[in-house]
């Protein structure tokens, strides 16, 4: 299997976290990973870990939106001359009622996550941004929308049954769970051993409780 250079971008309300992976079959491997943090404010920072967590790069630098943090991330790898990206991966907090796998974004594909908004507005807009600049700045590049909802998508009807008229349940009104995209990669990490009854923790500035 040809290697592949994954960036993965995850757009927060006030943030954009990346990493860059190198994928062979089975074994990814990170070869950097970083944080625009408190963007739009004036204590902005930006900072750079390799692969191993050793600090490469930190600084206190003025970035007004997602596009400008994008930019630095962009001129950074320039910069630093790292493997070129080969395909984009988004974290999307919500993709709606329609989208429920992981999916190649074209035009039909971004309108629906901007059509699915409403259902994550701190986090949806940055996302959008990302996706975007992205496209701009990496012409040509495969970009993926990888859907926390997705993991929650099968969860039983007595789960996702809200208690709410039957005609909005119809119109696709109905209960997710949170940080799927966190608790898919658990179970994948946990592989054969996984149990049969499960409790995941997701402890940050947003916390879930998932049972699987």
């Amino acid at each position: 299997m040809r290697e592949a250079v994954v960036l993965a971008l995850n757009s927060g309300s006030s943030s954009l976290k990346f990493g860059l992976y190198r994928v062979v079959k089975d074994d990814i491997r990170c070869l950097l990973a970083g944080e625009a943090e408190k963007i739009g404010d004036a204590t902005a920072r930006f900072h750079v870990e390799d692969g191993q967590g050793r600090m490469l790069h930190h600084e206190a630098v003025a970035m007004a939106d997602q596009q400008a943090a994008m930019l630095r991330i962009a001129q950074f790898l320039s910069a630093s001359h790292a493997l070129s990206p080969s395909a984009i991966g988004h974290r999307i907090v919500h993709g709606g009622p329609h989208l429920r796998k992981h999916v190649v974004i074209d035009a039909a594909v971004l309108t629906q996550l901007e059509a699915a908004t409403a259902f994550a507005p701190l986090h949806a807009p940055a996302a959008l941004a990302a996706i975007r600049f992205a496209g701009e700045h990496f012409p040509g590049l495969p970009q993926a929308a990888c859907l926390d909802t997705q993991f929650h998508a099968r969860m039983p009807l007595i789960a996702s049954t809200l208690p709410l008229p039957a005609a909005l349940g119809d119109a696709g009104l109905q209960r997710y769970g949170f940080h799927g995209l966190s608790c898919e990669s658990i179970v994948r990490q946990l592989g054969p051993t996984l149990p049969a009854r499960l409790l995941i923790a997701h402890l940050g500035n947003g916390a879930s409780i998932t049972a699987v």
